[in-house]
């Protein structure tokens, strides 16, 4: 895992967790798979990095015990602060899976249309990912399957599509 010194904004903490001090930080990631080794945490409001004493996975986030919160009252204050960790812990460790966020400036380059542009970010339609490619200005989303997208090359920062007919015509006059 490589130390970059860079945080990446994970969630919020949602409220106080029992009298001991305990809070419930709500995940925007969706899977928490990166949380093997975690150990420090920083609230964004008070831009402070905590170390974190014990967390465990509840609900749709994380309980976590930061030292010097001993109480409620303490828990309470920190409630609305936003949650990131060290970005070396969303790095994926599975060659075959990757975070989106790793793709971002990646060239496009179809088989088809040849060079679309860069990836500039990402979102969902509700079934799957999408990879938002900056094309002439205009954002194409492009849903990261498997037959729309067969390669993506690291090495070289590149991602290989296949869109299917009728993706693109619309752009361009035939």
């Amino acid at each position: 895992m490589k130390n970059t010194g860079e945080w990446k904004q994970i969630g919020k903490v949602k409220l106080a967790h029992g009298l001991r001090g305990e809070v419930y930080v709500l995940i925007f990631t969706g899977t928490m798979d990166w949380l093997e080794g975690l150990k420090k945490l920083k609230l964004m409001l008070s831009d402070s990095v905590h170390t974190i004493k014990t967390f465990k996975p509840y609900k749709k986030g994380l309980l976590i015990k930061i030292p010097g919160v001993d109480d409620r009252n303490a828990s309470e204050a920190l409630v609305g602060q936003l949650v990131s960790v060290p970005l070396e812990y969303l790095e994926a460790k599975d060659e075959d899976e990757f975070f989106l966020r790793e793709v971002i400036d990646f060239r496009v380059q179809d088989s088809q249309w040849g060079d679309l542009g860069v990836v500039t970010g990402f979102g969902s339609n509700g079934v799957q990912d999408l990879l938002w490619v900056d094309l002439d200005g205009e954002r194409l989303e492009v849903p990261l399957i498997d037959s729309m997208v067969p390669k993506i090359d690291f090495n070289s920062k590149c991602i290989q599509t296949t869109l299917p007919d009728g993706m693109l015509e619309f752009r361009y006059e035939i």
